[in-house]
């Protein structure tokens, strides 16, 4: 899974149409790696945020990010993401000589997209509404996007190895417990050698001279400490 290219039409700070690529334009493929540099308010996080949130939206349109409906309501976003077969998890047998194929996932103001859009993006994936009108929303759900959700669905339920993704951290993340319940050292057929975590912090608050290090159990996830292999 790779991206080949986004276009922003009069969203956030991007004033007008404003389409940028990751393709190689000498070769035609997208770049093994792109960097993204510019002053606060260029636009970076508009840029990584939009692609998380149509990424998210592909796979599950009936919740939207607030990005998207944000979109709707004011913009035009697009996305065309490329994938291989072995992205849509196809047989071996059944990818050798099948092309790679380009995925448009767009969301927004209906006039501000092109006139034909599912013409110039066979593999069309949209909700598009009229500003200001009645009606029913522009709609495409092209057999691609079917293809790669059923795929992701397989990885998820584990059916098949997890492969390709995204990670992405937002600027704005926050850490939480995931897990309530006290802290609690490891049970001892899973900490291995050694001394476990709570003993380590304790050796360590013995050794300093300003006294025990303050923690609180808000802040410490009860998974951080459990470590060591798993009993067999």
């Amino acid at each position: 899974m790779r991206i080949r290219e986004i276009l922003f039409h009069d969203f956030r700070s991007f004033r007008g149409r404003r389409q940028i690529s990751f393709v190689d334009p000498l070769t035609n493929a997208v770049r093994p790696m792109t960097v993204l540099a510019g002053t606060n308010g260029s636009g970076k996080t508009t840029l990584l945020d939009t692609i998380e949130a149509l990424l998210a939206f592909v796979l599950e349109p009936n919740n939207p990010r607030d990005l998207i409906v944000e979109a709707w309501e004011t913009g035009f976003i697009c996305l065309a993401l490329e994938l291989t077969p072995s992205d849509l998890l196809q047989p071996p047998e059944q990818s050798t000589n099948a092309p790679t194929q380009t995925l448009h996932i767009a969301v927004g103001q209906r006039d501000l997209a092109p006139p034909h859009p599912q013409k110039e993006w066979p593999n069309l994936f949209c909700r598009l509404v009229q500003r200001g009108r009645g009606g029913r929303p522009f709609v495409r759900k092209a057999p691609l996007a079917t293809a790669l959700r059923k795929a992701v669905s397989r990885m998820q339920q584990g059916f098949d190895e997890l492969r390709g993704g995204l990670l992405y951290f937002p600027h704005d993340r926050r850490l939480g417990v995931t897990r309530g319940g006290p802290i609690e050292p490891p049970h001892p057929a899973r900490a291995g050698p050694g001394p476990g975590p709570l003993e380590r912090r304790r050796q360590c608050n013995d050794e300093s001279p300003v006294g025990p290090t303050p923690f609180r159990r808000a802040t410490m996830p009860a998974p951080l400490w459990r470590v060591g292999p798993s009993s067999a």
